[in-house]
């Protein structure tokens, strides 16, 4: 028995079952000797082929011989409708659409056998070798990423599919270098002449609605909704569609009646996600809603003053509809609304509420990002490297990373920065402020668990994602619910704030509570992390996925601020949380970044913490104004400078703020003081400019500066013990904190900054102190 190329796959397994003990050989394509002879011998006498039309055929049909017969064929319709022997390369070219049509009964024979995965895969390896044919590129596209380009949620059957038709020789990995990636891999069909059909007969833009046969239970669903929504009940069809669209992603019809549905019901922002998709499967349809959908979104975004979001939505509709009159309009008046905010001059109001030290910047906020500075320059790019990790290394699987930094350098606007940059690149964030609902002088793993859950809930909510408690956070809730009630013998709607996920709020003010909730929660651990994963986070990026985003990241922040309280087992609170109980806080099935208390770098188990998560904790140091061996550090001066210029200015370059230093400042020196003795701790530096505010009007001079620094300096002296003094001594000399004993007495004080630059790590006391007349006497 000998099946050959272009034979059905399904077919192949029932064909040799019926010849069990014959012997099998699979028979591939001609050689290019034997096509040369499957050409010339039976035209011998009648057409004369040159090498190069030889060559060009075998181009085309690769050696497969019911191709080429084809071919010879349509040639030698062609050269007797011409009365010519001689066949050329032109000839051959010309001939391609005759050979197409004269096999219109054996071209479909050899796709119709593929399963539609297959199908649409092969369609689109011929729209990726196509476009690279018009643009003369060596680099063809991935058919998956061609795939999404149309609209296409990418599935598992679609991933195998590629390796299905390479496995059957249908496909030929392509040659030259995928430029753009490492790993991913371009095709190409083997044989041209059927690249060419699929491009004329089975373009891609056809075949993706094949996807929706796949799943005959969406079409029941489909049916379902369409039935409700016949009797005028749209909202019950609603979720009916997504249901659909969650047995198959790709069930086009609805993902354009959802679409449609969200809009009518003015849910604006996820109609614009899925017309977003709609739109490049089929714009010609959406085109009137898709815009719609951008304007109604947009309003209610300028409605809620996030301009930046709203500008968002009315650009796309100006390439789409470029004469569309309403988002000229209102991408005027948001230049003119963004002219206002940034008009430049000091407003004396301004700069104090600006200068404000407790006040998180977020970048994410137009009016907060005017006073942003990047420090990366001078303390390493911790930012870039937790996105990079995210978005370009591990896009598709889990990664848990660490973040830490000293009191008041910028850890939260460093997250806020990382959130807003996440979401710009597509992916949905979920921001846990954690101090919020755990007591972090008691910390229980289950606490954070719990304060993720009840933070990830009101997110899901807030952005319609669907939540759905599944059997195993039912079984938790009711058992915790009985549990608690059994346990603190009191009439309390215990299952309501369980189901709801804020029990934390209440057993924060309550350890009582908060202990018996623990004592249920830890002997079930792993269920809770299985229910939260399985029945929370997975169903929640499949829908994000749909939404056309990237991914799910929680960002729990504060957890630095744990209290690093003894603990029974003779382990500190932070080392059972972070190292004897770090796999639990790894095993969250989407991105995650936790904030760490920064005593834990200095801890004699930091080794054990970096090989339990896999990763090095990104610290955020000071900002160096002084180098190591205490000469001017230019670059940490210069942003310095800029903190609390951008606080006066938020609105001029920062070139033209450095000209404008005398309105705020009696001359340049002033402002390098202030600089200098905040040590490059951005917190302190606007306490001390705020405190000067409230004592003088502007310009702000040396001596309101020194009574400042003097004032804050012997609050610092009260707090130091002699001991205290000789390590601080020891400090200073030695550039260096060792272990953890110290960095509680000296670094959590303030007492002592850390700084990174060029490479280089080390410590130093702060600028304050080294000044003070009791430091001085015990160096000398």
């Amino acid at each position: 028995f000998i099946p050959v190329i272009g034979r059905q796959p399904d077919d192949l397994t029932k064909l040799l079952s019926l010849f069990r003990r014959a012997p099998t050989y699979k028979i591939g394509l001609l050689s290019p000797e034997d096509t040369e002879k499957l050409i010339t011998e039976p035209a011998k006498g009648s057409l004369v082929y040159s090498q190069d039309s030889i060559q060009a055929i075998i181009d085309l049909s690769e050696g497969h011989p019911y191709f080429t017969q084809l071919l010879c064929y349509a040639l030698f319709v062609r050269a007797k409708t011409q009365k010519k022997q001689q066949i050329t390369p032109g000839d051959v070219e010309a001939v391609v659409d005759q050979a197409i049509e004269f096999g219109g009964g054996g071209l479909p024979w050899f796709r119709e056998g593929l399963p539609i995965p297959e199908r649409v895969i092969f369609s689109a390896v011929a729209e990726a070798q196509k476009r690279a044919d018009l643009t003369n590129d060596q680099f063809i596209e991935e058919p998956l990423v061609i795939l999404k380009q149309y609209g296409v949620v990418e599935t598992k059957s679609l991933i195998q599919a590629e390796s299905q038709l390479l496995e059957w020789d249908f496909l030929d990995f392509a040659q030259g270098l995928n430029l753009l990636s490492d790993t991913a891999d371009s095709y190409r069909v083997k044989v041209e002449l059927v690249r060419r059909w699929l491009i004329k007969q089975h373009p891609l833009q056809r075949e993706i609605w094949e996807l929706e046969k796949l799943e005959p239970a969406a079409h029941s669903v489909y049916q379902s909704a369409t039935d409700l929504q016949g009797y005028n009940l749209l909202k019950n069809a609603i979720p009916l569609y997504e249901q659909a669209l969650s047995i198959n992603p790709n069930y086009f019809k609805a993902l354009f009646e959802l679409a449609e549905g969200y809009l009518e019901t003015r849910d604006f922002s996820k109609a614009v996600a899925l017309y977003k998709r709609a739109y490049k499967i089929d714009s010609n349809r959406v085109e009137e809603d898709y815009v719609r959908s951008l304007q109604g979104y947009g309003l209610d975004l300028m409605n809620q003053r996030k301009f930046e979001l709203a500008k968002e939505q009315f650009a796309p509709i100006l390439i789409i509809q470029p004469d569309n009159g309403l988002a000229q309009q209102k991408l005027q008046e948001i230049e003119t609304y963004r002219e206002k905010l940034h008009q430049p001059g000091l407003d004396l109001k301004r700069l104090y509420k600006a200068s404000n030290p407790s006040k998180t910047i977020n970048v994410g906020d137009p009016e907060d990002e005017r006073y942003y500075i990047d420090f990366y320059p001078v303390r390493g790019n911790q930012f870039k490297s937790m996105l990079r990790t995210i978005t370009l290394l591990s896009p598709d699987q889990p990664t848990c990373q660490l973040f830490t930094g000293h009191i008041g350098c910028g850890k939260t606007t460093e997250l806020l920065r990382l959130k807003a940059k996440l979401e710009e690149q597509g992916f949905h964030t979920v921001y846990v402020e954690s101090s919020q609902d755990i007591e972090m002088a008691d910390v229980a793993v289950t606490d954070i668990l719990l304060s993720i859950v009840s933070h990830m809930s009101r997110n899901f909510e807030q952005a319609g994602i669907k939540r759905e408690l599944g059997i195993f956070f039912n079984k938790i809730i009711t058992e915790a619910a009985i549990f608690l009630e059994q346990q603190m013998n009191k009439k309390f709607d215990y299952f309501r704030y369980i189901n709801t996920f804020d029990i934390n709020l209440i057993s924060k003010n309550n350890p009582k509570l908060r202990s018996h909730l623990r004592e249920y929660l830890e002997l079930r651990i792993i269920s809770l992390i299985e229910a939260i994963n399985i029945e929370l986070i997975q169903p929640a990026i499949e829908q994000l996925k749909r939404m056309g985003k990237e991914g799910l990241v929680v960002i729990v922040d504060n957890l630095d601020r744990v209290i690093d309280s003894p603990m029974p087992t003779k382990r500190t609170q932070q080392e059972h949380l972070f190292i004897d109980r770090a796999e639990q806080l790894k095993q969250l099935s989407c991105h995650v970044v936790y904030t760490m208390p920064l005593a834990l770098t200095f801890s004699k188990e930091f080794s054990k913490l970096r090989n339990y998560f896999g990763t090095d904790p990104e610290v955020l140091p000071m900002v160096p104004v002084r180098l190591r061996d205490g000469s001017e550090c230019k670059e940490g001066m210069a942003l310095m400078r800029q903190v609390i210029l951008a606080r006066a200015f938020p609105n001029l370059p920062q070139e033209e703020r450095i000209q404008a230093i005398s309105t705020v400042f009696d001359s340049p020196a002033t402002l390098d003081r202030l600089c200098t003795i905040s040590g490059g701790h951005v917190r302190e530096s606007l306490r001390l400019l705020r405190d000067c505010l409230m004592r003088e009007e502007l310009p702000l001079s040396p001596t309101c500066l020194e009574g400042v620094i003097r004032r804050y300096g012997n609050d610092l002296i009260r707090a130091i013990s002699d001991d205290d003094w000789e390590l601080l001594n020891k400090v200073a000399k030695d550039k260096n904190v060792r272990g953890e004993e110290q960095y509680q007495i000296l670094v959590r004080s303030l007492f002592v900054f850390e700084y990174h630059y060029q490479g280089e790590r080390w410590f130093d006391i702060n600028p304050v102190l080294r000044e003070a007349e009791e430091f001085k006497a015990r160096s000398s």
